[in-house]
């Protein structure tokens, strides 16, 4: 899936009137109409908290779509960040998270990193879905890519590595890097 198809889920969500919509770990990411939380007081964040601690300062059900990029690789407990996200989003509520792929520079450049991700970390089956137990709670994956070099583009790369992403990681990521992961949930629950 191209860049402009992908965002083009994404950008309607974090446009649209009328729901409660969270920038998590917003840093100086802002995006109109979301509720900020962020450890570092310096970008005025709604909520000043480290993520890394549990629970966070919402009510269940508290969001209809959360915004996460590049901030779980940050984070020491995933299953238990997934748990919080999914708490304080509302049945059938979206959440994007967006991490740097293992097999990119990128992951390992940052030493604040402390957790790498593949594909296969958020559904082993795609375009079917999966879901992700979380205790009552469910995180149904509705899509997901990974995102390359402009040049991989010319060896058509990033359509064979998003149509069969187990056979692209086991055989290939070291070859033909990944630069980030995009994945699009759907909180489910019980």
């Amino acid at each position: 899936m191209d860049s402009q198809k992908w965002w083009k889920k994404i950008i309607p969500l974090m446009k649209k009137e009328g729901i409660a919509k969270l920038n998590m770990g917003c840093g100086t990411k802002v995006i109109p109409g979301c509720t900020t939380i962020d450890f570092n007081a310096a970008y005025k964040p709604d909520f000043v908290h480290d993520l890394n601690q549990y629970p966070y300062p919402f009510e269940d059900n508290s969001f209809d779509f959360v915004f996460c990029s590049q901030v779980i690789e940050h984070l020491n407990d995933t299953v238990k960040t997934l748990e919080e996200i999914a708490r304080i989003t509302k049945h059938d509520g979206m959440v994007y998270i967006g991490v740097p792929h293992y097999s990119s520079r990128i992951a390992f450049a940052d030493p604040t990193h402390v957790r790498h991700f593949a594909a296969t970390t958020f559904s082993h089956y795609l375009p079917e879905g999966c879901y992700m137990s979380l205790e009552n709670l469910q995180m149904e994956v509705v899509d997901m890519r990974m995102t390359f070099s402009k040049l991989y583009w010319l060896f058509l790369i990033p359509l064979f590595a998003n149509a069969m992403p187990r056979f692209y990681e086991d055989h290939l990521a070291g070859i033909f890097p990944a630069k980030f992961i995009d994945v699009l949930l759907r909180v489910k629950k019980k």
